[in-house]
């Protein structure tokens, strides 16, 4: 399970799923996003951080939920 990070919400979703959904907005002529996200759940705003590359997974848009994997193990 993978939260939104920086959204006000936290909502979790499958990794494939939210994956699938980020990427379905990409634009395949430059592989960029030509609009914000948003939550598939409440409509919040997912902030893009820039930063450099490799980047740390604080500055990914979904971060991996500990305590939601935890409770479905």
């Amino acid at each position: 399970p993978y939260s939104l990070n920086g959204a006000g919400c936290s909502h979790s979703f499958c990794a494939h799923c939210i994956l699938q959904w980020a990427f379905s907005d990409v634009f395949p002529c430059c592989g960029l996003w030509h609009s914000v996200l948003r939550c598939p759940s409440c409509d919040s705003t997912v902030p893009w951080i820039p930063g450099p590359t490799p980047r740390s997974s604080r500055r990914f848009p979904f971060v991996y939920n500990n305590v939601c994997a935890a409770v479905l193990r």
